[in-house]
């Protein structure tokens, strides 16, 4: 009865997320640095220098010296020297041969090499204080969204005459970064947080059985032991993950462009990276998904801790992994470091004895202080507290609320801690 209830719950949970959540199948326009867009200019390295080191550093450098301007064409020129906009020679009256040949010869060998290298300075400036604002724009943000970089560019694109919203263009690999600053050095890097993984949430309508094939290249959680800074590596891995999804195993140079508008070009992988920010992903659908799996194949499989809120008295559950001779003693000693009261002292008890105690009140009447009062107490007891909110915001105030001893053991999962 409990298992068909559980089943029930996730099937619903999971149909609202789609209503919610519609699959992102392309790489979001604003806040994405393609490969083959980031400057060349020796302060923008790209690639790892060592394992685990940063994959991109840009420094902000200072602009090159303007050229000199030969004394016989000032008078000829009708322009600012601006290394953006190409001088010209006056039309009228019009300059004598041998001053067009000086000019000609001054914008070949002193202008062009001038406008290339400051063009790429000034690009260079402009990413550096681009990175620099994100990283505090993510700072803020982190509960929401997240920076990654993503490698071995899936490009599906539609068949002529249906929606283009189906189009597919998004990395099968991920990697979550984070951007650095070093204020005395001035650059901004950008550098690996985790392993890369495997991204199928764009393939979201396609053959579930061609997905399922796919997530068999990676590991728990879509991990793949994959350098995407490898290429040889990657290719191998874009050709494996093409023959999953029932494609040819075309590999597409970035540098070639993308195939004429019409042209039906088949399913390929655009062997290029891209940074860029998105919604933080949960993986509550996954979650759900593999919790419905579980339930619907397995009738040994436990419902677990959802049961205590299908059945109808869940502070009474059992289950086989409780241990109730270890929880009672935390009733026997409430061990609470800051000030308490009788109803903080009867839900520590309560929690000895029953599964779930719900809590709750208006603003102002301790709530917060009693959640502080309750992880210390079970600390104290050797217990493992997992404390959840919608928001980031709660957490950190709850925990900068708690006596500086317990503050160090405490784990921010999510957000930006590493």
């Amino acid at each position: 009865m409990v298992r068909d209830r559980a089943l029930s719950l996730v099937e619903y949970l999971l149909a609202v997320r789609a209503m919610l959540e519609k699959p992102a199948r392309s790489v979001p326009a604003a806040d994405a640095l393609w490969q083959a867009e980031l400057p060349g200019h020796p302060a923008c390295e790209v690639g790892p220098r060592r394992p685990g080191g940063s994959w991109l550093r840009v420094g902000r450098p200072a602009s090159p010296t303007p050229p000199v301007i030969p004394a016989g064409l000032v008078r000829h020129l009708m322009w600012d020297l601006s290394f953006s906009q190409p001088p010209r020679l006056v039309d009228e009256p019009a300059p004598p041969a041998e001053t067009v040949d000086e000019f000609t010869g001054w914008l070949e060998h002193a202008w062009q090499p001038w406008a290339a290298e400051a063009t790429a300075a000034d690009a260079t400036r402009r990413l550096h204080d681009r990175l620099y604002d994100l990283r505090y724009r993510l700072d803020i943000d982190a509960a929401r969204l997240e920076l990654v970089w993503g490698h071995a560019v899936l490009d599906a694109r539609p068949p002529s005459g249906t929606n283009g919203t189906e189009w597919i263009r998004y990395p099968l690999l991920a990697t979550p970064v984070a951007i650095e600053y070093d204020a005395e050095a001035t650059v901004v890097s950008v550098a690996p947080q985790g392993p890369p993984r495997l991204q199928v949430d764009a393939l979201s309508g396609v053959d579930d059985r061609r997905i399922a094939d796919l997530l068999e290249l990676g590991g728990t959680g879509g991990q793949v032991e994959v350098d995407p800074w490898d290429a040889q590596e990657r290719r191998d891995f874009a050709e494996r993950a093409l023959r999953r999804l029932g494609f040819d195993p075309v590999l597409r140079d970035p540098a070639l462009g993308d195939p004429a508008p019409g042209d039906p070009a088949p399913p390929s992988i655009v062997d290029t990276s891209v940074l860029f920010v998105r919604p933080r992903q949960r993986m509550v659908r996954r979650f759900l998904e593999q919790m419905r799996d579980l339930l619907a194949s397995d009738p040994a499989a436990s419902v677990g801790a959802l049961a205590s809120v299908l059945v109808h008295e869940p502070s009474r559950l059992r289950l086989p992994d409780d241990a109730a001779q270890e929880w009672q003693r935390t009733g026997d000693r409430l061990l609470m470091p800051m000030p308490t009261n009788d109803a903080q002292e009867s839900i520590a008890r309560r929690l000895a004895e029953h599964r779930g105690v719900a809590v709750q009140g208006p603003p102002g009447t301790g709530k917060t202080h009693t959640i502080r009062n309750l992880i210390c107490h079970l600390l104290a007891h050797g217990k493992r507290v997992l404390v959840l909110a919608q928001k980031e915001d709660p957490l950190r105030v709850l925990r900068d609320g708690l006596p500086e001893e317990i503050q160090p053991l405490c784990l921010a999962v999510l957000g930006r801690s590493a």
